[in-house]
This record gives C-alpha cells, structure tokens and sequence, in this order.
C-alpha cells in the first residue's frame, strides 16, 4: 500500500477530555467545534490555506477570538485534523484508507490552490493520479472507503 507523507513537524495535538489543543505559546484566536470535540487553533495557521474559514472569519479583526461550528464536515473530527495538520505542517501520512475523508474535508473547506498555491486539495489530487490509480490494490481499498461518505464521493 503507498502512502503520502506531508509535513515535517512532530504531532504537537495533545486531548484533554474533548479539547484537541496545538501546544504553542502563541494563545489560540480560533475555536473549531466539530461534534463533542472542540479544537483550539490559530487563525494565522487556517485562514491562510482554508477559504471556507476564511469567509467564515472575515468580519472578525485579528485580536478578536472566533468559534466555528463544523459539524457537516464530511470525516468528521479526524478528517478535520488531518486538514489542520497540514495547515500547520504538522506530520502526516496519507494512505488509500484515509485519503477520500481527507480529499472531501479538504475539499469543504477550500483548501484548493485558488486559496494557495500548493494547498491541500492539489496535493491530494497528485497522490491520487500518480500513486492511488498504480496499482489495482490502491484503488479497491479507496472505493471501499467511499462507503462512509457516500453523497460526497459521489460528487467528488
């Protein structure tokens, strides 16, 4: 099974009850609810590569702290995070397994390349093309995984 590694930087997330927080000494600005989870971020880090928050957070200044409910994200709170990782550049490994939860998550947040150059949603799109269709092993594994996501990989 291939696999896409992005990012460079260790897992910093840590969980205290349903709080996922970055460990950072910069305070967060920017509180994600997905479900009974509840993410504490940075605007910095997301509105740079995510165009749905960016819309969301648009009226807000730069000071001011803002909340978002997500909870249609398609993935849900897993496919979020590994959105969010790479926002921040943070490890992560891509598979036939997780990879249509992370295509539809990045996806509906617009993290496509009219946002920025080399975003998420290109990058996904490249794995798909050039590793995922190689093989016929790949590509059974990823249309299994449709299943759980099935008005969205119908579009996709």
């Amino acid at each position: 099974m291939k696999f896409m590694k992005l990012g460079t930087r260790a897992d910093t997330f840590y969980t205290e009850q349903a709080t996922r927080t970055l460990t950072s000494d910069i305070p967060s600005d920017l509180v994600i609810q997905i479900n009974d989870v509840t993410y504490l971020l940075h605007k910095f880090a997301l509105l740079l590569k995510c165009g749905l928050l960016q819309r969301l957070c648009y009226d807000s200044s730069d000071s001011e702290s803002v909340t978002v409910e997500l909870h249609d994200i398609p993935g849900g709170e897993d496919a979020f995070e590994l959105c969010a990782k790479f926002c921040y550049g943070i490890s992560i490994n891509i598979s036939a397994h997780n990879f249509v939860s992370a295509f539809c998550a990045a996806k509906f947040l617009r993290m496509n390349d009219s946002v920025e150059k080399g975003n998420f949603v290109g990058k996904l799109e490249a794995f798909f093309n050039s590793c995922i269709l190689e093989s016929w092993k790949d590509p059974i594994a990823t249309l299994q995984t449709t299943s759980t996501l099935p008005e969205w990989s119908e579009n996709l």
